[in-house]
């Protein structure tokens, strides 16, 4: 399993990348620098990889999560309600 460390005004935060076309992709561009931005109660990273969402990712996510978002190309951590939120889930 591979890991990349992302560091945020000195915290840093590591993650597992899964066996997916995507995680692959993330890996390949590694290392990049990305400003941060908020979305409700999303924090959102820009990356270089532009892809389709996988035929089995789910857009709903559990909070905390670390996920791709592909209508963003970012990276994207959901801690509770955004626009888009159905039913009190996360969505990425």
């Amino acid at each position: 399993m591979k890991t990349i460390k992302m560091t945020i005004r000195g915290l840093v935060i590591t993650a597992n990348l899964r066996d997916t076309p995507t995680a692959t992709a993330i890996w390949d561009t590694l290392p990049f620098d990305a400003v941060a931005s908020t979305w409700s109660e999303e924090v959102y990273f820009p990356t270089p990889v532009a892809l389709d969402r996988e035929a089995k990712a789910s857009a709903a996510v559990d909070p905390g999560k670390i996920v791709f978002w592909p209508d963003g190309d970012s990276f994207a951590i959901g801690f509770g309600r955004s626009p888009i939120n159905q039913s009190g889930e996360c969505r990425g």
